[in-house]
């Protein structure tokens, strides 16, 4: 890690529910080899992740060699961070599950504690999801063009007109925000994923816990959840509190027949009803589609990306997938 301008590497572990951050250094660190040593969590299946960002310019090189897994103690350990404590996609205070109805309404305080708001002052512009300590979730589309000085994640948040003495506002981290590489690329909107780093960890409490990751399960067909303050249709206003709704996950033929094949890709998913009335709308992006798994737990399914207007009859709601 080389250069004036040196971003950060970070590598990740991937459990398949749970993406943990085993090792980061961020800035320069001299032109020579340095050898790290990072201890994996046995699991059946993993896979290590290698994440390199980029500086504020070209001038700035990191680099990896001799990359090897192998048994037995490490000699040493650069100060591995501690992986989220307690798991993943449980809903706050007992609250059972599915007993919502079909449509949109308030949820219930602490329901879905992985829900993130990005706050401009004091308005919420975007949502998002907590994936860990200090990783959140978004839409490309929403953090491509921001002054990210003036931006505040909030996590805990229910309703905004009221300190409920649950919420915690985090800064992002310098150089914090990392966009799919391959966004906008084929068609609008493919790819429309990015995830933020925090300034610092958030405190996990019963209101504010992490979703778990989807690798790979499919729930087509099954009733999901959205959630967020966007508005309330298509040009309206915007709720103080939190709204959820319940939507099916539809097959990507059904998704291709409502948009055109041309407009939808593998990595995007459509939920909602054919007759419309039930939808995420302007202020929603980047939140969460939550589905729950038979083992109780619910995973990120879905990314609330775009749409033609709101809740409309003949089109699906569209996910980053």
């Amino acid at each position: 890690m080389y250069g004036a301008s040196t971003g950060s590497l970070i590598v990740y572990q991937n459990m398949g529910s749970q993406l943990m951050e085993l090792f980061k250094k961020s800035g320069e660190q001299g032109n020579q080899w340095k050898k790290v040593e990072l201890q994996i969590n046995n699991g059946s299946r993993y896979s290590v992740v290698f994440s390199g960002v980029t500086g504020s310019s070209y001038q700035g090189d990191i680099a990896l060699d001799e990359i090897s897994i192998t048994s037995g103690q490490c000699s040493g350990s650069p100060g591995t961070p501690k992986p989220p404590s307690g798991s993943c996609g449980q809903k706050g205070y007992g609250l059972s599950d599915f007993a919502r109805i079909v449509g949109g309404q308030e949820a219930t305080p602490g329901e879905w504690p992985w829900q993130v708001a990005l706050l401009r002052g004091t308005s919420p512009f975007c949502g998002g999801s907590l994936v860990s300590n200090q990783y959140v979730i978004t839409a490309a589309h929403c953090v491509r063009s921001t002054d990210w000085n003036s931006v505040t994640i909030r996590v805990g948040e229910h309703d905004m007109r009221v300190n409920e003495g649950h919420e915690q506002d985090i800064s992002i981290a310098r150089n914090g925000i990392t966009v799919h590489p391959q966004y906008n690329q084929l068609t609008q909107y493919n790819n429309d994923i990015a995830v933020i780093r925090l300034s610092r960890s958030v405190q996990f409490t019963q209101r504010i816990k992490p979703v778990c990751f989807n690798s790979g399960i499919d729930f087509t067909g099954q009733r999901c959840y959205i959630s967020g303050w966007g508005r309330l249709q298509s040009g309206g206003s915007t709720p103080n509190v939190l709204q959820e709704a319940q939507v099916p996950i539809v097959t990507p033929q059904q998704c291709k027949e409502s948009y055109g094949s041309s407009s939808i890709t593998d990595r995007m998913l459509c939920a909602g009803y054919s007759q419309g009335g039930t939808d995420t709308c302007q202020g929603d992006s980047g939140g969460p589609l939550v589905c729950q798994h038979s083992d109780r737990s619910w995973y990120l399914t879905g990314v609330t990306s775009w749409g033609r207007g709101c809740a409309s009859a003949g089109y699906y709601g569209v996910y980053a997938h």
